[in-house]
C-alpha cells in the first residue's frame, strides 16, 4: 500500500514540475500548529500535536490574482516544530520568488513542486 502512495505522489510530483512558472511573493510565513487524534488497532485515542510550514503567496496569471498555501504538492504536517520553523524561514514575508501554477487551473500552485523528502523515510 505505501509503495502505490509514494508512486502516486512521484507521479503528483513530476506533474507539478512541468508546470509553468510565476512570479509570486510571500504575504505570510510562519508555523501552524494543530492537533490531531489518532488511534490505535487497540481502540485508545490520543491527541498529537502538529506543527507545519503556514507559508501563504500572491501571484497573477493573465491578469487575475491568486493566492497560494502550498510550499510542496504535497502538504505534510510533522511533530517537529523546529523542522516546519527550518522550512516556513525559506520563504520569509515579502520574498520575491517563482510559484509553479497547474496552466489548466492555475488557483493550483505550489512552491516547490517536487514531494518533500521525508516522506521516503517512513517508507
Amino acid at each position: 500500500l505505501w509503495t502505490l502512495i509514494l508512486l502516486g505522489m512521484q507521479r503528483a510530483s513530476a506533474r507539478a514540475r512541468q508546470w509553468p512558472t510565476a512570479p509570486a511573493r510571500i504575504e505570510k510565513s510562519g508555523v501552524r500548529t494543530y492537533e490531531k487524534r489518532d488511534r490505535s488497532s487497540k481502540g485508545t485515542t490520543r491527541w498529537r500535536t502538529m506543527v507545519r510550514p503556514d507559508v501563504v503567496y500572491s501571484y497573477a496569471i493573465a491578469g487575475v490574482t491568486y493566492r497560494g498555501d502550498k510550499v510542496s504538492i504535497i502538504r505534510s504536517s510533522t511533530n517537529q516544530d523546529a523542522f516546519a520553523r527550518k522550512v516556513a524561514a525559506r520563504y520569509p514575508l515579502g520574498a520575491e520568488l517563482k510559484v509553479h501554477y497547474n496552466p489548466d487551473n492555475p488557483s493550483e500552485s505550489a512552491l516547490d513542486p517536487r514531494a518533500p523528502l521525508g516522506l521516503y523515510f517512513f517508507y
